[in-house]
């Protein structure tokens, strides 16, 4: 059920992206604009939703770097989509990212829970040097 995955989100917003919200608000000069949860239509299809779990922050050089975990639904499959991106004057690019494809809602919740322990242990992005071993 879809709750399980609710539960998930839930869950890693207080186990996970508080805790990075929390690392990334402590450290001197950097700002936190956002974090949260949203809902949005979804390409898969007319009936199909994107819910994502996300952090955003400002490195010292002016980029800003997002955290999230994403679940996009659709009546035949569940993709959750963990991803560290930075956005700066030459646009968007993934530092980190995994993708995980299920029919499951189980292992959705599954899913969910793991990706977002490794999204929000990629906090060294946060710093301007940490893209050489960008994943």
């Amino acid at each position: 059920m879809i709750r399980q995955c609710l539960r998930a989100f839930a869950d890693a917003q207080v186990t996970h992206f508080g805790v990075l919200w929390n690392k990334l608000f402590q450290r001197v000069g950097r700002r936190v604009h956002h974090t949260g949860i949203r809902v949005y239509r979804s390409d898969l299809g007319r009936d199909a939703a994107y819910v994502v779990l996300f952090v955003e922050a400002s490195r010292s050089n002016g980029e800003d770097v997002s955290w999230s975990v994403g679940l996009n639904v659709s009546s035949e499959r569940m993709e959750i989509a963990g991803r560290v991106e930075v956005t700066g004057d030459d646009g968007t690019r993934e530092l980190f990212g995994h993708t995980e494809i299920t029919s499951d809602c189980a292992q959705a919740a599954e899913f969910i829970a793991c990706l977002s322990a490794e999204v929000c242990a990629q906090d060294r992005y946060m710093e301007d040097s940490a893209e050489s071993g960008a994943a």
